[in-house]
């Protein structure tokens, strides 16, 4: 048996590694916590390259969804390899709910390769830094061969359901809730969600009282400046809030992040085109996640609240006053509105206050 250390620096990385294991073995047997979309057109042109070549590659997979991280979009396009791939590209879901294997084996007839480490069956996992994964290769009639095949089977047998195009539909209305509340007793929509899929029997679940948004106050968000591509290529990748249509932005600090995220409404302000008045619009929470870029790492997701329109601060400049609303307060980020305060840009941006879940105890006037 031979090891290697992959520590996802250039060439040594992990996706040359699968693309070029890929074009070698018959058999390909992927455990893998998150996964998404991108990664998995590695494995589709795969499988195709092997058809055109006259080549055998199977390849089974099973992915987590712990966190519910793993976005709808991949098991919508896994179902789409499935039906475009019969017989060569099988895959599940794994039934445990804090799933977080990272396990790679391929294999011919002689000979194995296997993957272990921190690395997921995603865009980043495969080629960002900051992973470490230990490459073995070994006759497949070594040990090592042996045991995590036995391990990759107990967990397609006994551990897993096949992924379905019904699993998809009823996943897609809890993945990456609104406001996701963590408890020590973890996931409990996660939980039955995959209890009912494992048993064959996957219904719409009740919406938890977590997942909506806690309105306590609204909270200011200043935006300054826009997301790069690199940093919006990432946020795709993980999330499917391009899809929905959702804007977002980042953070460095989890303080603000979690205030925001608590307080279920933002007044989000921001500069117009020209950079020379602000706009400001009142806006649901609508997701967050924690990811890896170059311009934070807490990300919150939000779109404008139904009915609303956007303010101009030069053309309600005299109402604003009144409600105690200046242009000092507009950049004041992650500050709290008060009740005046809010009752004030409710009206500007007809809102119906209790639309968003604000109960203004203050109006103007006498």
């Amino acid at each position: 048996m031979r090891l290697e250390v992959i520590p996802n620096k250039g060439p040594a990385s992990l996706g040359p590694e699968l693309e070029k294991a890929l074009a070698w073995a018959t058999e390909c047997q992927i455990a893998s916590a998150f996964v998404t979309p991108s990664a998995l057109k590695r494995i589709e042109d795969a499988l195709q390259n092997a058809t055109k070549a006259g080549r055998t590659l199977v390849v089974k997979l099973v992915f987590g969804l712990y966190g519910r991280f793993t976005p709808p979009a991949t098991m919508k396009y896994a179902l789409a390899i499935q039906k475009r791939c019969p017989s060569r590209f099988f895959v599940r879901v794994a039934s445990e709910d804090r799933f977080h294997w990272k396990l790679y084996l391929f294999s011919n007839s002689d000979t194995a390769r296997c993957y272990l480490g921190s690395a997921n069956l995603t865009e980043d996992g495969l080629t960002a830094s900051g992973e470490l994964s230990l490459k073995a290769t070994a006759s497949v009639r070594e040990s090592v061969a042996v045991s995590l095949n036995r391990y990759f089977k107990g967990l397609w047998d006994s551990d897993s359901f096949p992924l379905t195009k019904h699993v998809y539909s009823i996943y897609g209305k809890i993945a990456r809730p609104h406001i996701l509340a963590h408890s020590i007793g973890g996931d409990n929509l996660l939980r039955e969600f995959l209890e009912n899929a494992s048993r064959n029997r996957v219904d719409s679940p009740a919406v938890d009282k977590h997942d909506r948004p806690v309105n306590i106050a609204p909270r200011i968000v200043y935006i300054d400046c826009e997301l790069s591509d690199e940093t919006g290529r990432i946020v795709k990748e993980n999330t499917n809030w391009d899809d929905k249509g959702w804007w977002y932005y980042s953070d460095w600090h989890k303080g603000p992040h979690q205030k925001a995220r608590d307080a279920g409404v933002l007044l989000v302000v921001e500069p117009d085109a020209k950079g020379k008045e602000l706009m400001f619009q009142l806006c649901h929470v609508m997701d967050t996640v924690e990811l890896v870029t170059g311009e934070g790492k807490y990300f919150t997701a939000y779109k404008p609240i139904k009915g609303g329109r956007r303010g101009r601060y030069t053309k309600h400049r005299s109402l604003l006053h009144q409600g105690g609303i200046t242009e000092t307060t507009l950049k004041s980020d992650c500050r709290r509105l008060t009740a005046m305060e809010a009752a004030t840009l409710c009206k500007l941006v007809r809102v119906n206050p209790k639309a968003c879940g604000i109960t203004p105890k203050a109006s103007h006037g006498r």
